[in-house]
């Protein structure tokens, strides 16, 4: 007795191409997923980190005045205590100093800076490596 198969369907090999069609998709997809939430995420945190920033020079605790200023420098001082404070561009970030050896990082991957002093106030315009630029005028006034 002779059983004929005349029946349609996937074989085994068009089952296994279709499987790996579909996890290559997948993984396109999860790659793709992965450096678009990434690159948010960096935008994201350079906007928080900026406005940290100027939540720390412009704390009412410091309580920082303009002392000089160029493009790239800040002199600040706190008249309570005295003590001066250097905000300045280094390579590719902004830091702070004092009136000993060292420094903070304050703000990382700037491209440019741009310091003056605009109806008695200081006016902060940075621009970051993505190309995203921030401007403020701060509350910090002139001494």
């Amino acid at each position: 007795m002779r059983i004929t198969l005349n029946r349609r369907g996937f074989t085994v090999i068009e089952s296994i191409i279709g499987l790996l069609i579909l996890s290559l998709i997948a993984m396109i997809i999860n790659t793709t997923n992965l450096y678009i939430n990434n690159s948010d995420r960096h935008q994201r945190s350079e906007i928080i980190n900026y406005h940290v920033f100027l939540s720390t020079i412009e704390s009412k605790k410091l309580n920082l005045r303009v002392v000089k200023i160029d493009d790239n420098n800040i002199t600040l001082i706190n008249p309570s205590n005295h003590k001066e404070y250097r905000i300045q561009t280094y390579k590719n970030m902004l830091r702070l100093s004092g009136n000993k050896s060292g420094h903070v990082p304050i703000l990382e991957n700037i491209a440019s800076t741009y310091f003056s002093i605009h109806k008695n106030h200081l006016f902060i315009k940075l621009k970051f490596i993505n190309h995203q630029e921030f401007e403020s005028e701060t509350s910090i006034e002139k001494s």
